[in-house]
């Protein structure tokens, strides 16, 4: 039994030993270096250097140089935009230089600039691109809607719930007070208005390339002050006849969360009642007799807005000759009654090669647009008459529709002042017809011919 003892007591001591040589070799250090580029030896700023499976990672400094706490046999993962990454073990050093290598696979991206293509990697500007599975994956009905969110230093704004309505798009803020501030817009290589930009099937989108500064924009002179949006659509392609159909659907609302809480029937009588007694002026007959109508105009003038966007096309072609032809057709309800948009647009694409040193193609994309509103204009200088005015300013005592089903007015009651001469938004809705159809066509064709190598 005493033998048993001496030799469980040997173990124990042996296991502490080996624990305390283990803890002593991970003690926490502080582990210095610097970071720099393997073909130009230069340092590298803003390298990410973390401890691998923690959440402890610092940053370089403008030297390439860091400072980090770690132990003796912790890896080290190194991480920077345009470099391979690294992981680096400890192995008890303090002090790890770290040489970055380039990831090739990052820069080899060919990107449109200007009138021609240049390689990511010997790109100076700033370029965003937007590729076209981005797009596709995206419930959207409009080409603006397609940059929306996706890259950084691009605002896309709705003026409104109104579809059809153009999109407010500035790139890096306001650049000018007088002079405007939208973008120039290039399709194909031809500069343009932002309605043909609207006007695009976003499913014919290749990749849409946005040039930021002025060295990007410089090839366009003062008409890219602002920025300016590439848009390069898809082309025909050989191979084996191909026809893709696609569909998507949804319902846009406006919740009750973001609207405005307003008073019921009841809450809007008490209200003025206090308010024209504390005056010390008579209530009005439309008070003391209140039937107890209790309207809620924001659910008579706002609906959920149903859309619908379908999607037809073929290509296909041989080493000679390639076609491809698409159409795309969108019905969008808005959020206020009355208000819409239908699209329909088809696009045409051909290329003939009769040899290797001729080309010719030509492009025709028609779109028609309808688009349809329930209220007048702004411009028209009734701001008042516009269905989510109305929603807001029309008292809840009123009625949608009288006794003999005609539209009830505030006049009805009596109700005086300006409240006293808004419209009924329902009948607005129903009855006001203002119709706008938008007929666009982009078209181009195009010969090449290959004098020698290297000039076509």
């Amino acid at each position: 039994m005493r033998k048993k003892y001496q030799i469980f007591k040997t173990l124990l001591v042996s296991c502490l030993c080996l624990a305390c040589v283990l803890i002593a070799n991970a003690q926490t250090g502080k582990i210095t270096g610097k970071v720099t580029d393997v073909q130009s030896g230069e340092s590298l700023p803003g390298v990410n250097v973390v401890v691998k499976g923690t959440t402890i990672g610092t940053a370089t400094d403008a030297n390439g140089t860091y400072t980090i706490e770690a132990a003796s046999d912790a890896v080290l993962v190194i991480t920077a935009i345009g470099y391979a990454s690294q992981q680096v073990a400890v192995s008890g050093r303090s002090v790890i230089d770290i040489s970055m290598v380039t990831d090739v696979s990052q820069l080899e991206e060919i990107v449109v600039v200007g009138y021609g293509t240049q390689e990511k990697r010997s790109l100076v500007g700033a370029v965003a691109k937007i590729s076209s599975d981005r797009i596709e994956g995206r419930p959207i009905t409009s080409a603006e809607q397609a940059i929306a969110g996706l890259t950084a230093g691009i605002n896309v704004a709705q003026p409104g719930a109104s579809p059809g309505d153009l999109a407010t798009i500035n790139i890096r803020g306001i650049g000018s007070i007088s002079a405007g501030y939208s973008p120039l817009f290039v399709i194909d290589g031809y500069p343009t208005d932002q309605r043909n930009f609207a006007a695009i099937n976003p499913r014919d989108i290749e990749s849409i390339e946005v040039l930021k500064d002025a060295s990007a924009t410089a090839i366009y002179g003062s008409r890219g002050a602002n920025g300016v949006i590439l848009v390069t659509t898809k082309t025909a392609k050989e191979g084996k006849s191909q026809i893709n159909f696609g569909m998507s659907s949804g319902v846009a609302s406006i919740p009750e969360s973001a609207r405005p809480k307003l008073l019921n029937g009841s809450e809007y009588v008490q209200f003025y009642k206090e308010s024209f007694t504390n005056r010390g002026q008579a209530i009005p007959n439309y008070l003391t007799d209140w039937d107890g109508t209790s309207t809620n105009w924001q659910d008579v003038v706002y609906q959920k807005g149903a859309f619908q966007d379908y999607n037809l096309s073929a290509s296909g072609g041989t080493d000679k000759a390639s076609y491809l032809i698409s159409g795309n057709y969108i019905d969008q309800q808005g959020t206020v009654i009355g208000e819409s948009q239908k699209k329909y647009s088809v696009r045409l694409k051909v290329d003939y090669r009769p040899n290797s040193k001729i080309s010719f193609g030509m492009v025709a994309a028609p779109n028609v647009t309808d688009i349809r509103r329930s209220s007048p204009a702004p411009e028209d200088g009734t701001d008042w008459a516009s269905l989510n005015s109305l929603a807001y300013l029309l008292p809840p005592i009123v009625p949608v529709r009288r006794q003999d089903g005609t539209y009830a007015l505030p006049a009805d009651q009596s109700i005086l002042g300006p409240a006293g001469q808004l419209a009924n938004p329902l009948e607005l809705a129903e009855q006001y017809k203002r119709k706008t159809q938008l007929f666009r066509l982009i078209t181009n064709s195009y010969a090449s011919v290959e004098i020698f190598k290297g000039l076509t």
